[in-house]
């Protein structure tokens, strides 16, 4: 009794090990001040997003995938990136992934830590797909830092692979929250998202490309 008592605590032990797991973690300088960034996923709990101040030991958490609670308490992984942009200081663009029979799921949230805060500046956040996009950035010379997003319209005679028309959204930032500004749908079909963003002469770099998770996982 006691040894089968002693062996059903290891293998909580070792379940809590496997399955608790930190996928991302750096330290950054904000404002000459030190914090550890971290992002992670915990068995049947949405991912999260921390900030730690190093020196006061202040915690701040965003959880994530909150756009499919069903789809990314189940299965998802979690990465992010750091970025500086003129204008709008740090923050933090990060992906959740929950890959799929056919298809991976990403939820993306754009964070911005100010005043001590973090905050969301893209709610509700964007659900994309493989077959999806977004840009975060200037898209004129002209304007300030705007963010668009492009999602294949699925038809149900259509298959992930094939053509299909894209929904393309534009959006302005205002007070520290992206907002959208303008819905474009295309007139055409197209295989990607690249080709459906030339309908109106744009072209912007997929940035959802750029995570190491998309090019697991697409």
């Amino acid at each position: 009794m006691v040894l089968r008592y002693l062996a059903l605590i290891l293998f909580s032990l070792w379940s809590n090990i496997i399955f608790s797991q930190i996928f991302q973690k750096e330290n950054l300088s904000i404002d000459n001040v030190n914090y550890s960034l971290e992002v992670g996923k915990e068995e049947q709990k949405l991912p999260y997003f921390t900030i730690n101040n190093n020196s006061t030991s202040e915690l701040k958490r965003i959880d994530l995938g909150t756009s499919d609670p069903e789809v990314f308490n189940y299965n998802s992984v979690v990465e992010f990136q750091t970025t500086r942009l003129p204008n709008l200081g740090v923050f933090f663009t990060v992906a959740v992934a929950a890959p799929g029979g056919s298809d991976t799921e990403f939820e993306i949230s754009i964070i911005k830590f100010s005043n001590h805060q973090l905050q969301l500046m893209n709610a509700p956040v964007w659900d994309l797909m493989v077959e999806d996009g977004f840009y975060l950035g200037k898209i004129n010379d002209h304007d300030g830092v705007e963010a668009v997003t492009w999602k294949y319209i699925p038809d149900k005679n259509e298959y992930h692979a094939g053509a299909h028309r894209y929904q393309i959204n534009i959006y302005n930032l205002k007070n520290n929250k992206f907002e959208l500004a303008k819905s474009l749908p295309t007139k055409n079909k197209y295989k990607n998202g690249i080709d459906a963003l030339k309908e109106f002469d744009f072209n912007f770099h997929n940035q959802l490309t750029d995570f190491n998770v998309y090019q697991k996982y697409r």
